[in-house]
């Protein structure tokens, strides 16, 4: 037993006082007179020997209360198991309270953030106005960056509100730490109130500071269910006008109880475009279809939404997208303009196709095309080749047909820098096609089923596609010699597709074959610069922008489609790509308009972390179970239905007895009273 107060047990010399007042009484008795002497001689002799007991019984009851009031205030307990170097010493507190979305989750008629938040004041109050204190929350506000008084840091605790931003407790706990190593104070405290969901409690990634005490306090929510929208994604990559389009999402459920019949809703532009149901079972996720067509160009700003309780923010996922009139597409020929390219890409309203002779190339107008087509050039030339590079690494696509005439071993070094596969010596041997790669996303959706004796296109005259080690390079078409006749490879943003033999008849008839019309579509289709549907809240992933022109002094900036919001984001430009970064700046989930000046440029779309959807969270006894408590100078403070402050009281000091020692000497009081009065 150790005391806080052992001071106090100077007062112990105080038990003199009563046991002088009984050695020395020196009260006057009154003489009685009787006629029996006998019979007064047995009275006194009875009274002198329960006077004597009496006065050792309350002597001893008034020695007993003296001991107990000293000890009482010298404040005597049981030390806890780990030294208490705490004991007196000025501290620095620091206390995290974790407020995402997942604390608004019920616990005893309250939020697990609310829970929280007067935890926080309860371990204010605890310590003592001269030791300092330290706030941080998920959203790292500069504010929270400093140590304060208890009474202002209890003001900032009232203000702490729910946030969009999920973060590792590894992270949290690096914060912290760099915080108090900043701190003189003789003790540093570290508290850290969380739900401690497995999705972001890390916990084998810290690596704690052994000279400051880390306490984790739990809190469970009662009820962990948890039916949300995870993500969202179109099966067919490109967006065009009188298209019919398919919406695939994907439902999870976080809890062990199973829903039916669920109602699924799509809005875009603020109308309702489909609706659909699903059933889920258990800790399981379901993906849905929801088909609908876009009938107008432009930017769609779409929505998505559930219904669910008590955790709602993750039952909207908002998306934006951009539904082309036209797809832009540039030819490059050596002389006269390809009349097959021109016949199937030069015809149909769904592309806008240009023709150009090498000799005459505008280069700064490469970022407005989506697809080049190098068709029949004898030669690269150094200009071409970094233009070429330079536009496919931002994100273009570009077909390369060789021609007769070629230089070869200059294709092959302009290729090569460029990054691509390259050409081999010219085949004069008659082959044909004879496989095809429906794998891929070029001819996945092209055939229904492909017969067993189907008529693929005939060669003549071919140079076989040579392809790059660990390039990624992957063949669409194959010949039947084993050579490919055409291949796809990403490059940078963009995709390189090498064509084995010129678009002329006397080398094969693949310009005249039924294939040529959906492989170049889908060419043209797929050069369509992909964007996000959505962009998560609180994420470092930055916002690509492609065909970027800006003049002057002219920015990005950002409106909400539905208030006043607006913010210029950072923003860093390299040739004709832009990469925006958010830096937090945007916290609030919804549709947003990316704009230059007045004009528009596309749609963006924000959504909240789902890292917070699965509620899933580690108990305190897996948590003590996580480290060596003792190596670490980690406690986990479980709920026990005592008041926290008595809680702290028994983890900092240990347990304190003079509650008891109040009681013992009430009882000697009133034993001495009892006695004064009865016997």
């Amino acid at each position: 037993m150790q005391f806080i107060n052992p001071y106090f047990l100077f007062g112990l010399l105080a038990i003199s006082i009563p046991i002088i007042i009984h050695l020395f009484n020196f009260r006057r008795f009154k003489k009685v007179y009787f006629t029996n002497v006998r019979y007064i001689k047995d009275i006194k002799s009875e009274t002198q020997k329960k006077s004597r007991l009496r006065h050792l019984l309350v002597l001893l009851l008034r020695i007993m209360t003296v001991i107990c009031l000293m000890m009482a205030f010298a404040q005597p307990f049981i030390p806890a198991s780990k030294e208490n170097k705490g004991v007196g010493k000025r501290k620095a507190i620091s206390v995290y309270i974790d407020n995402s979305f997942s604390m608004e989750a019920q616990s005893n008629g309250m939020s697990l953030l609310d829970g929280a938040r007067k935890k926080a004041a309860e371990i204010a109050q605890y310590y003592s106005t001269t030791d300092l204190f330290q706030l941080l929350t998920n959203d790292f506000e500069g504010r929270y960056q400093r140590f304060v008084a208890r009474d202002e840091f209890i003001s900032m605790v009232d203000e702490v509100g729910l946030s969009p931003v999920a973060r590792n407790l590894s992270e949290i706990y690096r914060r912290l730490s760099d915080m108090q190593s900043q701190a003189s104070n003789d003790y540093r405290i570290i508290y850290l109130l969380s739900d401690f969901q497995k999705t972001t409690a890390d916990i084998g990634k810290i690596v704690p500071d052994t000279t400051i005490s880390i306490y984790l306090v739990p809190l469970t929510a009662e009820k962990t269910n948890n039916l949300y929208i995870d993500s969202c994604w179109f099966e067919t990559p490109v967006h065009l006008i009188n298209q019919k389009m398919t919406l695939k999402v994907r439902i999870k459920n976080s809890g062990e109880t199973g829903y039916e019949k669920m109602p699924l809703k799509l809005m875009v532009n603020n109308s309702q475009k489909g609706l659909a149901s699903f059933d889920i079972s258990g800790d399981a996720s379901v993906d849905i279809g929801i088909p609908f067509t876009n009938y107008t160009a432009g930017i769609q700003y779409g929505m998505l939404e559930i219904n669910d309780y008590p955790v709602t923010y993750d039952d909207r996922l908002y998306l934006s997208y951009t539904v082309s009139s036209s797809i832009p597409v540039l030819a490059i020929n050596e002389n006269d303009k390809n009349r097959y390219l021109d016949a199937v890409l030069g015809r149909d309203s769904a592309f806008i196709f240009t023709n150009s002779p090498v000799r005459s190339l505008d280069f700064s107008a490469f970022g407005n095309y989506n697809l080049i087509i190098l068709n029949g050039l004898t030669s690269i030339s150094s200009g071409l080749e970094q233009e070429v590079k330079r536009f496919v690494e931002n994100g273009g696509s570009v077909a390369v047909f060789p021609s007769l005439e070629m230089d070869v071993q200059g294709y092959r070094e302009s290729l090569s820098r460029i990054g691509s596969g390259y050409f081999g010596p010219g085949d004069t041997t008659g082959t044909r096609v004879t496989d095809i790669n429906t794998d891929n996303q070029v001819y996945h959706d092209v055939f229904e089923s492909i017969p067993e004796n189907i008529d693929l296109p005939a060669v003549k005259h071919h140079f076989p596609v040579e392809m790059l080690p660990r390039s990624g390079q992957e063949p669409l078409l194959t010949l039947q010699n084993g050579h490919i006749f055409l291949s796809v490879q990403p490059v940078g943003k963009g995709f390189i597709y090498l064509c084995a033999v010129p678009l002329e008849p006397a080398c094969s008839n693949f310009p005249l074959h039924a294939i040529f019309v959906p492989t170049m579509y889908k060419m043209a289709l797929l050069s369509e610069p992909p964007s996000g549907l959505f962009y998560t809240i609180g994420s470092d992933e930055p916002v690509e922008i492609r065909k970027t022109e800006l003049e002057g002094d002219m920015t990005f900036k950002i409106r909400s489609t539905t208030g006043d919001f607006e913010v210029i984001p950072e923003q860093r430009i390299i040739g004709s790509r832009a990469s925006l970064y958010m830096h937090g700046q945007v916290t609030e989930a919804g549709n947003y308009t990316l704009l230059t000046g007045d004009q528009v440029i596309s749609g963006l779309s924000f959504i909240y972390d789902r890292k917070e959807s699965n509620l899933d969270s580690y108990t305190p006894e897996e948590l003590n179970k996580s480290w060596d408590p003792v190596k670490y100078n980690f406690k986990v403070i479980q709920e026990t239905g005592k008041p926290f402050g008595e809680v702290l009281d028994e983890l900092n000091i240990g347990i304190k007895l003079w509650r008891w020692f109040v009681v013992l000497a009430l009882l000697c009081l009133a034993g001495e009273v009892v006695v004064l009065r009865f016997f």
